[in-house]
């Protein structure tokens, strides 16, 4: 029934418990793909030790090349009537699979997914939103809530995808994060009905050498901006445009924001790319919040001043990463 999609790179410390979770499934009726993207520690005798004492384990092994590449090499070979993937250092609540798929049963859903536990570096746990609601809806409105952060998130780990919505469906291997919403966008786009049930039944790690911590923050913002670019040519003249247009705004502030404290004066040609992809970009974005234009406007034309303000703002707040 559900084909689980697990790219493997440097993994070792918590592979076996990853991989215990997802074996020990309620939902017995799986297969788990398993593709080692040229790891270098022993996660490669893991899996294979894994594989000889269960057989619905399959390993698939190739160079390193990122785990975009990792997993469409494993939807490549997945065979299950529903697909979804799991990142090798979290762990799933033994009844993960049975409740999303009764609810991808029950509401004939192209797409089920819950909520998830985040558990940070230093241990402590927080649900992201954990209200217990159940939401229907069809595609249109799931990609609001997709690209907006209302109710839920973008990850790929909490999502059971009908395998016929995603077969022709591959991730970006140029970006190294936001491929996830990327490739939710692609899905939620042709969905017909998705089904989301807001308790955590995945545990997200937060790790240090997590492929987004090893990533440049100007890098991050440049593959969001990437991401949000294509985002908004799958939209374009949906009710969804102005979702995406909005995305894209934001995403390019937070690039000029990054271009300002790494130096305007060595990024200007790069701030004067950016102020016209703003100015184009904005008349889509209706009603984009006048305290973001304002933000933007203090940006421009006192980078001095903001970047003494921001500093400070930013040591206070307390952001919400998720939501």
């Amino acid at each position: 029934m559900i084909s689980v999609i697990v790219p493997v790179y440097n993994s070792g410390p918590y592979l076996k418990q990853c991989l215990n979770s997802i074996l020990e499934q309620s939902c017995k009726d799986i297969e788990v793909i398993c593709v080692n993207d040229g790891s270098s520690d022993d996660s490669q005798q893991i899996l294979t030790e894994a594989a000889q004492q269960d057989v619905r384990i399959k390993i698939l092994s190739q160079r390193n090349s990122g785990v975009s590449s990792a997993r469409n090499a494993g939807l490549n070979i997945a065979r299950g009537k529903y697909i979804t993937f799991v990142d090798s250092d979290d762990e799933l609540e033994p009844d993960m699979y049975e409740v999303l798929l009764n609810l991808a049963e029950k509401y004939h859903a192209d797409v089920a997914h819950c909520g998830y536990k985040k558990i940070h570096l230093d241990g402590s746990a927080k649900n992201v939103c954990g209200t217990e609601e159940l939401l229907i809806q069809d595609g249109i409105e799931a990609s609001k809530c997709l690209l907006s952060g209302e109710h839920f998130t973008g990850g790929l780990w909490n999502k059971l995808y009908r395998a016929e919505l995603v077969q022709n469906t591959r991730f970006d291997e140029t970006l190294k994060i936001n491929e996830d919403v990327l490739f939710n966008a692609q899905v939620f786009r042709r969905a017909g009905t998705t089904v989301f049930y807001d308790v955590p039944k995945y545990h997200y790690f937060e790790r240090q050498s997590s492929a987004c911590s090893r990533t440049s923050s100007i890098r991050k913002k440049q593959d969001t901006i990437a991401a949000a670019e294509k985002i908004l040519g799958i939209y374009k003249n949906s009710p969804v445009e102005v979702y995406a247009a909005k995305k894209m705004y934001y995403s390019l502030l937070d690039l000029y924001r990054a271009y300002l404290f790494d130096g305007i004066r060595k990024n200007r040609e790069a701030c004067g790319v950016l102020h016209q992809q703003v100015l184009d970009v904005a008349p889509l974005c209706g009603d984009t919040a006048r305290r973001n234009q304002m933000n933007y406007g203090f940006m421009r034309h006192f980078p001095v001043l903001y970047k003494l303000v921001y500093g400070l703002y930013d040591r206070i707040r307390k952001p919400n990463w998720d939501l």
